[in-house]
């Protein structure tokens, strides 16, 4: 009868021991069946957002009558844009200087032609004046 008194303490300490963990087992599966559970509902909800989402480019689609623009690739779209403005500025600004220069050359050419005139007129009043 000891014995078996001694043998039902140890058995006893061994089941309070196992009770911790058990109801920390306990509590963890709770925890998984609640975000398990939570998993699905979001992944419910996405599929409804996506369909939903899909819904709406197909009203668009069909009233525009070409495809919708993703975000990706309206900021690959903006992205072509700045560049290519980038190169616009560059250009416009090389043919203003170019214009510039050509205005400058005009304004050249003409003083010469002046220059010219007033030279071409100076030799010709001298040669009268040496052949008088």
């Amino acid at each position: 009868m000891l014995l078996e008194q001694e043998r039902d303490k140890t058995e006893e300490n061994t089941d309070e021991n196992f009770s911790i963990f058990r109801h920390q087992a306990a509590t963890v599966e709770r925890r998984k069946k609640t975000i398990a559970q939570k998993l699905q509902e979001t992944r419910q909800e996405l599929n409804r957002l996506e369909q939903h989402v899909e819904q709406k480019k197909q009203v668009l689609t069909s009233t525009i009558g070409s495809e919708v623009m993703s975000a990706h690739q309206f900021k690959m779209y903006v992205n072509r844009v700045r560049d290519k403005k980038g190169t616009y500025k560059k250009k416009k600004i090389h043919i203003e200087e170019l214009l510039t220069e050509r205005e400058v050359l005009l304004r050249t050419i003409d003083l010469l032609r002046k220059k010219f005139e007033a030279l071409k007129e100076k030799i010709v009043s001298r040669s009268r004046l040496r052949t008088i």
